[in-house]
């Protein structure tokens, strides 16, 4: 039902403009919507339950698994934006390590602690270059040689 016709004639179409209202921390893609959750990093490491806050204000319990990474998204499921044909569309929960501002002394002393273990260092970085590994990765065409004949990379018999 649009606006009156001109002279009388049918009614036109009824164009509606609709502009979406940012949420702060809510970045949206179609029905579904994002949000960082802060988490600790005693829960991404061993695991456990943490509460995201939903679009509505109440929240949605999540399992971590074990060995998560900061930036791992989890989907809750049916708590997003709402469709126009019905139903909800998803809440994706960004987790973030969460990294105190100021820590006692005990804390202080823990975490030192938890520094010296190997377990939790981070992997060595590779002394080779970009140009070295590339190289290394793709050696073995160097050293073919197909069908029985020598490759024209092998060197002549002597």
């Amino acid at each position: 039902m649009g606006d009156v016709g001109y002279r009388g004639a049918v009614a036109g179409d009824l164009i509606a403009l609709i502009e979406e209202k940012p949420h702060f921390g809510v970045p949206s893609r179609r029905r579904r919507s994002a949000r960082r959750v802060p988490t600790s990093f005693v829960t991404l490491a061993l695991g456990g339950r943490i509460d995201v806050p939903t679009l509505d204000g109440a929240t949605a319990g999540v399992d971590v698994p074990a060995g998560s990474a900061s930036g791992r998204v989890m989907r809750v499921r049916d708590r997003g934006l709402p469709g126009l044909r019905g139903g909800h569309g998803d809440l994706l929960a960004r987790l973030v390590v969460h990294v105190p501002g100021r820590v006692s002394a005990a804390e202080r002393k823990l975490l030192e602690e938890l520094g010296r273990l190997d377990g939790l260092k981070p992997p060595r970085r590779s002394s080779k270059g970009f140009h070295s590994r590339a190289k290394d990765a793709f050696a073995w065409r160097r050293r073919r040689v197909s069908c029985g004949r020598r490759s024209w990379r092998d060197p002549a018999p002597r």
